[in-house]
């Protein structure tokens, strides 16, 4: 009855929730505190306040998202309501109760309660972040990050040891930073933790400290490259940091890396090479397009785009005549985008041809990708080459029938010149 439309019903059912005195009532009256009538409002306020008891204070924290919620709600100026709960929960008689609902299952919950644990001074600083380092909620742990700033001596040290472990990077770098700042002495040695962390930030930050100590870091990434059982990760932190480093020297150690038999070392292997060898890694790059692995052939994509280098039309399409895995073909389209658009024209309409008699899937691309072409024309004023405009003339009229209706005109009109101008020209030759 508090939801029905009548105003008098629900503000009659509304002062009897707050009577009957039962605390499964609260989300309702807390919904009904918003209502768009006064009295209504007015009577689910003092329904609230008659069920302010100590035996009622664990249903008020399980609604404390829903009253919190009430502060962005503008019918009323909800902040006196807001103000009278948390009064109430403060109590010492509700207190152990808030301090508890950290570790809640319900991830809004915990973390409104931390930030009453915080902002009251609840719990201890040291306890407080031992236990929301341990609790599931992402915002929860990194609550506890503010909190680590004011701590010292071994309650600091125990908490960062938490801290440097948690899955969260903005956390560990945070835990990082500290432990630099803290254990002056210990840099170095957390430093070598860290240089082969998940996160490119962390390990930068890793670097740099290293190279301030003085440790050859080069040398240290080099023994990883050189030798064998080290972790998937190590080894991809150690071509990632050569490539930070700029250490062209390390070039060989990191080409032995390309075939590898796992597809993170060797997209790791890949963007290292890029980074360090530039236009002498297209090789490389244009051999990843052939990956059996999606993402190292799409990096290498990416990559070529990096280096500004296009892969001549036969090496693109030689990649795709040896392709043995479906994906080559939308990473050689992909790749063709960066080609000349003639040249990228003339790419996929020799790639129509070889698949007329492939899957219907690869058509079906083939044809979004030349009325992608065409709505890309106006971007470039390049003009074609004869011997361009020789070979789009002769293979369009073979792939036509794979566009709709009206890209095929737009298309057939610009090539459709290139053979009224071949055939002048050519008539020309003859009178001559």
């Amino acid at each position: 009855m508090s939801e029905h439309w009548d105003g008098y019903k629900r503000e009659n059912a509304v002062r009897r929730l707050g009577m009957l005195g039962n605390p499964i009532a609260i989300p309702s009256l807390l919904v009904r505190a918003n209502d768009w009538v006064s009295q209504v409002r007015d009577a689910a306020m003092d329904a609230l306040r008659m069920l302010m008891l100590d035996e009622n204070a664990q249903a008020f924290i399980d609604s404390l998202p829903a009253l919190y919620h009430l502060a962005k709600c503008r019918r009323s100026d909800h902040g006196r309501l807001i103000a009278n709960v948390v009064r109430f929960l403060l109590q010492p008689e509700n207190v152990a109760l808030v301090k508890a609902a950290i570790d809640s299952d319900d991830k809004n919950v915990a973390r409104l309660c931390v930030r009453l644990c915080i902002d009251h001074s609840l719990i201890e600083g040291s306890l407080l972040v031992s236990r929301t380092l341990q609790h599931s909620d992402v915002i929860v742990r990194t609550m506890a990050c503010g909190v680590l700033r004011d701590l010292s001596g071994e309650a600091l040290e125990s908490a960062l040891q938490k801290a440097i472990q948690d899955p969260f990077m903005p956390i560990r770098r945070e835990a990082f930073q500290m432990c630099l700042r803290t254990l002056p002495g210990k840099g170095p040695e957390i430093a070598r933790r860290f240089v082969f962390d998940k996160h490119h930030s962390i390990r930068e930050l890793a670097i740099m400290q290293l190279l301030k100590s003085g440790t050859d870091v080069e040398a240290l990434f080099g023994e990883i490259l050189s030798s064998s059982g080290h972790s998937a990760l190590k080894v991809r932190c150690a071509l990632l940091g050569v490539a930070h480093l700029g250490a062209k020297r390390s070039i060989p150690l990191v080409e032995k890396h390309v075939d590898d038999g796992l597809p993170g070392i060797r997209r790791a292997a890949l963007q290292a090479l890029a980074k360090l060898a530039g236009e002498d890694a297209r090789a490389y790059l244009v051999a990843g397009l052939r990956d059996p692995s999606p993402g190292v052939a799409r990096e290498s994509v990416v990559l070529l785009r990096k280096i500004t280098a296009s892969p001549p039309v036969d090496d693109l399409l030689d990649v795709f005549g040896r392709a043995k895995y479906p994906h080559t073909l939308d990473v050689c389209v992909r790749c063709a985008r960066l080609m000349n658009k003639w040249d990228r024209l003339l790419f996929l309409l020799t790639l129509g041809e070889r698949l007329m008699s492939g899957d219907r899937g690869g058509v079906e691309m083939l044809s979004e990708e030349l009325a992608r072409w065409d709505v890309d024309f106006n971007r470039s004023s390049a003009q074609p080459s004869d011997t361009q405009k020789k070979a789009i003339w002769a293979k369009f009229r073979g792939c036509a029938f794979l566009l709709d209706e009206q890209r095929r005109r737009s298309i057939e009109f610009t090539v459709a010149g290139f053979g009224r101008e071949l055939r002048h020209k050519e008539s020309q030759e003859r009178a001559r």
